[in-house]
């Protein structure tokens, strides 16, 4: 006859476990833990774009809001007089214009290009002369909507 001693008795009832799932294996033992489970961690290092909110300014008065063509224009005038052709090659998406802002997008690595040639741009016509003016400038897109009051969801309001 088999005797059982105390420590095979502790044995058996932490392997047979009143918690451990159905089906699962007699040697494996349930840890209990108190910590937060971490399923999945990733660091956001380098954007791809680079946002901007911009105003024209203009020496005359605006009296309709701006529009994308005339926008492109103005933005692609600014690129190519500070950078020639490589800069009206730099692709700008036009996310909202209202009145006279412009919330554009551009890529992370000409964002320092198109920085310095927008705030160094100044155009005109027979009214008069215009220029760029930068509000914000973010690698995150909340950061250039960002209100107080909204929240960011100025750019998804029309």
């Amino acid at each position: 006859m088999a005797t059982i001693n105390a420590n095979d008795c502790a044995n058996l009832v932490a392997e047979n476990d009143v918690d451990s799932p159905v089906g699962a294996s007699i040697g494996a033992k349930r840890k209990h833990s108190n910590a937060a489970q971490i399923l999945h961690q990733r660091a956001l290092r380098n954007n791809q774009f680079h946002y901007l909110h911009l105003s024209l300014m203009a020496q005359f008065n605006h009296s309709n809001p701006i529009d994308e063509a005339t926008a492109m224009l103005n933005l692609q005038a600014a690129l190519g007089q500070f950078l020639g052709l490589t800069g009206t090659a730099i692709p700008i998406d036009i996310l909202k214009l209202e009145e006279q802002d412009v919330w554009i997008r551009v890529p992370n690595a000409d964002s320092r290009m198109v920085i310095s040639a927008l705030s160094s741009w100044v155009g005109g016509n027979s009214k008069g002369q215009q220029a760029w003016t930068i509000r914000k400038s973010s690698d995150w897109l909340l950061d250039i909507v960002h209100d107080d009051h909204d929240m960011g969801q100025a750019l998804f309001n029309k």
